[in-house]
């Protein structure tokens, strides 16, 4: 890369790190990897999925094996650090959009759009 592009994206990293909004999604995307109540959750979560995908297979899944799973899911989507996650991720896909069109805009074709590897058919 050339050096001016170099500067210049370090200069616009550099930006977004103090943004606001950044920075807040860097903090519930450290507590969400971190919160080892919500990686219990999310293990235990695993187990009974596999568990009830083995009794859907021999025919023993019972209601009560389904109620089971959704309370846990219900507890993983609840879970403070998953909604913080969540919240602070709608925010910052804000930002990035918004300097992905400024870029666009800018450039006269979609930047993000044209960084993206091809898709072949």
């Amino acid at each position: 890369m050339e050096d001016t592009l170099k500067n210049a994206a370090d200069e616009f990293v550099t930006a977004l790190e103090n943004d606001t909004t950044v920075r807040e999604f860097q903090k519930a995307r450290e507590a969400f990897r971190n919160d080892t109540e919500l990686h219990d959750l999310r293990s235990d979560y695993s187990q009974i999925l596999q568990q009830l995908q083995s009794k859907q297979l021999d025919g023993t899944l019972t209601e009560e094996d389904i109620a089971q799973l959704k309370t846990l899911q219900l507890k993983i989507n609840e879970h403070p650090s998953t909604t913080m996650m969540i919240e602070t991720q709608d925010k910052v896909t804000g930002v990035l959009a918004s300097c992905n069109m400024e870029m666009s805009n800018l450039l006269g074709f979609d930047f993000s759009a044209t960084a993206a590897p091809a898709a072949a058919c």
